[in-house]
């Protein structure tokens, strides 16, 4: 990650195994100070029982609250809608501040 930081735009990443124990992987991406798009292919969240839950769910995720954005339950489409909502929000210059004006008149 820290690496790749200079050469990137943003992160998306699906922590799976590190979901729950990733702290070191969370500072990381952190202190990259970029866009991070965290993924699941299910609902993590739901209950068991839920449609597109995990058996085992729901997890508590270490990424969620240090992220940009959390895709989650969609499957593939989970994927799908993160790259795409990234790429427009990377287009757009008011995503992360550039264009507010905090001159004062």
């Amino acid at each position: 990650i820290h690496s790749s930081a200079a050469n990137a735009d943003a992160y998306i990443i699906n922590p799976a195994g590190l979901t729950e124990i990733g702290i070191p992987t969370k500072h990381a991406l952190t202190e990259t100070g970029k866009p991070v798009v965290e993924v699941h292919f299910a609902n993590i969240m739901a209950q068991p029982s839920a449609p597109r839950g995990l058996p085992v769910g729901p997890w508590d995720s270490v990424f969620s609250s240090h992220v940009t954005s959390v895709m989650m339950g969609l499957r593939q489409y989970s994927y799908a809608g993160a790259i795409y909502a990234l790429a427009l929000a990377l287009d757009d210059k008011t995503f992360l501040g550039e264009s507010i004006d905090s001159t004062v008149a």
